[in-house]
C-alpha cells in the first residue's frame, strides 16, 4: 500500500481505540447479562451430577444385592471392587458422597451428597434403600443406626 492511500496515524489510532472500547463494552455486557445465567447453569450441572451419582448408587446396590445375597448391600469400596461403581461416580464434582449401612446390612443403607465447602452447589441430596432421591437446603445427618434424619422432601421432575 502506498503512503498516500494509508489513513493518517490519528485515524488509525481512533479505529483501534474504538475497537478496544467496543470489545470492552461487549465484555461488560456479557458479565452483567450472561454472568448470573452461567452461574445458575454451573450450579445446576453440579447438582445434576450429585443426583446422577445417587441414582447410580441405588442401581448398583440392587445389582450387588443380587450377586452377594449373604451381604445384600455393599460399601462404596466394595461396590468399586466389584466393578459396579467407578471412583468418579463415588465422588461427583463439587460434592462429598457418603454411604452408610445399617447395623444389619441385609436390610438398610442410606447415602447423602453434601456440597463441598466453597462449592457453588447449594442443595443437599439423599437416598436410601427405597431409591427415592430427596433434597433440602440444610445438611442431612445420619442417625446412629445408619438411617437418615427424616422427613425428606422428594425430588420432583421440576426439581
Amino acid at each position: 500500500m502506498r503512503d498516500e492511500e494509508r489513513p493518517p496515524p490519528h485515524r488509525r489510532a481512533r479505529w483501534i481505540l474504538g475497537g478496544v472500547i467496543l470489545a470492552s463494552l461487549l465484555g461488560a455486557l456479557q458479565v452483567f447479562v450472561l454472568g448470573p445465567n452461567l452461574r445458575e447453569a454451573r450450579i445446576h450441572g453440579l447438582e445434576s451430577g450429585a443426583i446422577r451419582s445417587l441414582r447410580r448408587l441405588s442401581l448398583v446396590q440392587s445389582l450387588y444385592r443380587e450377586r452377594h445375597p449373604e451381604v445384600r448391600y455393599g460399601s462404596v469400596s466394595e461396590l468399586i471392587q466389584a466393578g459396579l461403581l467407578t471412583p468418579a461416580e463415588a465422588q461427583p464434582e463439587g460434592y462429598q458422597l457418603e454411604l452408610r449401612r445399617g447395623p444389619d446390612p441385609h436390610f438398610c443403607w442410606a447415602a447423602i451428597a453434601t456440597p463441598h465447602t466453597g462449592s457453588l452447589a447449594r442443595r443437599h441430596f439423599a437416598t436410601d434403600v427405597s431409591g427415592v432421591i430427596h433434597y433440602r437446603e440444610q445438611p442431612y445427618v445420619f442417625r446412629p443406626e445408619g438411617s437418615l434424619d427424616l422427613p425428606l422432601r422428594p425430588l420432583t421432575p421440576d426439581g
